[in-house]
């Protein structure tokens, strides 16, 4: 058995594991989100769609919505700047092809 050599990192190699850690959470949340919204969505609206014909509209909660839109498109921001920054850190490691 080999004995295992210890590399350390750097802080700033730290902090960008961290950064890539916290992108790679949220990116996996956002899709459950979106995963759940897809799955539910038509059962949501058979359901809206019934109400509206039986005419019982006393229970349709359209702020909960709202909400869920917002944080939808929060998220969907944070993750087109972190998709864009990796993309940024990725071509800057790149060697210039002209040398």
């Amino acid at each position: 058995m080999g004995s295992r050599r210890f590399i350390p990192i750097s802080p700033d190699s730290h902090r960008q594991l961290r950064w890539a850690q916290r992108i790679k959470e949220k990116t996996i949340k956002l899709a459950v989100e979106m995963e759940r919204l897809v799955n539910e969505a038509p059962a949501d609206t058979r359901r809206a769609l019934r109400r509206i014909a039986e005419g019982d509209l006393g229970r349709v909660q359209p702020p909960a919505m709202e909400s869920l839109a917002s944080r939808v498109s929060h998220d969907l921001e944070r993750l087109t700047s972190a998709i864009t920054a990796a993309a940024l850190v990725v071509s800057g490691s790149l060697p210039d092809p002209t040398r």
